[in-house]
């Protein structure tokens, strides 16, 4: 009978440790376990360290576990192997959950590190691509570019899109004028119950940038001063360009949207603004300017769906393509459109003509290419594959 009744009180005893509230545990206190190299295994809670033997060891909603260099962690939750990496967290997303058998490090061949590749090497006004594989297809990925110092802003967040079976990418600009030196990218993998966060740093190489002046009539003067119409193109524009396609419609590498190109001014040049001899302002060239007469045919660089056509105060008649994954190309100052909105154009597809609408000294053609709300050099586009 004193046996009976002390089964049942162990039975209690484990029911109400296993769904007791570990809010009012453990309060704001989280729990570390923290894995330094092969072998030792230590848990860190309330400031105290001290080795881990004890099994079965119940995790917390909240508990966090760290690795460290050269480390390793698998363990069993629901029939369910999971693995986290050197220099990566898992945080508790379920509680309580029960690992049975101790939380050992290990190097078992069954599970695959995921792997990352960043190319090319960050600099300013480019492209740069993240390729991840060997990991869970079923897994969430998200990430976000930081600054490793308060004087720098944060970038912009990251979206991976899945390429093929196991493999995820995503692209990011690097935009004009950011202070170079050190950043990271900080990538977090979710998975059922924990997520694994990963971060790596890397380098932004500053361009020299190129001087030049544009100097306009004084009849421009009219659609420099602000107005609430540019202000609702603006909105419209932005509205477009932040919702992208999932989907990538692109294939291989960029084309020049004209024959026989012929650069007259680059991306990235500092240029100072005259209007009847007398300054204006001073803005980077978020683009390329093509020459070309007026009525030169233009073509579409890259296969995707025209999201905009239609005259603007500034750029003149304009074009946009959404290439999908927040890749897009936009056309400025054209005289004329040969294309319909929500169509989707193959590369080399006629969409317009060369003009000198907006905010245009003399016929040409304005090619911009925006990743991800970040302008960037389309030249770049023409000599990599994306």
């Amino acid at each position: 009978m004193l046996i009976k009744r002390v089964k049942l009180t162990l039975f209690i005893f484990i029911i109400i440790l296993l769904y007791s509230n570990p809010a009012s545990t453990y309060g704001k206190n989280h729990r570390y376990i923290l894995l330094k190299k092969a072998g030792t295994v230590y848990l860190y809670r309330n400031s105290r360290l001290r080795v881990l033997k004890k099994s079965p060891v119940i995790l917390y909603n909240g508990d966090i576990i760290v690795t460290k260099s050269d480390s390793s962690a698998v363990f069993r939750i629901d029939k369910k192997f999971l693995k986290i990496f050197s220099y990566s967290k898992l945080v508790v997303r379920k509680v309580p959950i029960l690992i049975y058998g101790k939380l050992q490090i290990s190097k078992n061949e069954r599970f695959r590190e995921p792997h990352y590749k960043v190319y090319p090497l960050p600099e300013e006004g480019k492209t740069t691509k993240i390729l991840m594989w060997g990991i869970n297809r079923n897994c969430t990925i998200t990430g976000k570019i930081i600054a490793d110092s308060p004087a720098k802003k944060t970038l912009e967040n990251l979206s991976f899109y899945r390429t093929g079976t196991n493999y995820r990418k995503a692209l990011f600009g690097i935009p004009l004028g950011i202070t170079d030196g050190k950043y990271k990218i900080k990538i977090d993998i979710q998975e059922k119950y924990l997520y694994s966060l990963i971060k790596f740093p890397f380098y932004v190489k500053k361009i020299s940038h190129k001087t030049g002046t544009v100097k306009l009539e004084p009849k421009k003067l009219a659609i420099l001063s602000p107005s609430e119409e540019k202000l609702k193109e603006q909105q419209i524009l932005t509205w477009i360009l932040t919702n992208s396609a999932t989907k990538q419609y692109w294939k291989g590498r960029f084309t020049y949207p004209v024959k026989n190109p012929k650069i007259i001014s680059d991306f990235g040049k500092k240029r100072k603004y005259y209007i009847g001899g007398r300054y204006m302002y001073s803005r980077f060239h978020y683009g390329i300017d093509l020459f070309g007469k007026r009525g030169t045919e233009v073509y579409a660089p890259n296969s995707g769906v025209v999201v905009f056509t239609g005259p603007r105060i500034t750029t003149g008649n304009t074009i946009v393509i959404d290439h999908g994954l927040g890749v897009f190309s936009l056309f400025f100052h054209l005289d004329k459109i040969d294309v319909c909105q929500n169509v989707f154009v193959g590369k080399g597809c006629l969409i317009g003509k060369i003009g000198c609408t907006g905010l245009a000294e003399s016929p040409h053609l304005h090619w911009g290419v925006l990743v991800n709300m970040v302008y960037v050099d389309p030249v770049q586009w023409i000599k990599y594959q994306f």
